[in-house]
């Protein structure tokens, strides 16, 4: 079974993809960032990921 390239495992494997900090990765995450730890190991998929920041874009510059 071949693995996805979209599938990013692993903690440095989200921020490398994000390009952001360790600290900032734990902040996003108490605000949804759609990542999972399974068996002490972090997974998200890219596509999740971008579907975050466009709609968390999306709220801040129509927030008032």
């Amino acid at each position: 079974m071949r693995r996805s390239e979209k599938v990013l495992i692993g903690m440095q494997a989200i921020i490398d993809y994000l390009q952001i900090s360790r600290p900032t990765f734990e902040k996003l995450l108490l605000i949804g960032l759609p990542a999972v730890r399974y068996n002490n190991r972090w997974y998200s998929h890219t596509d999740g990921l971008d579907n975050f920041f466009l709609e968390l874009t999306h709220k801040m510059r129509f927030r008032k």
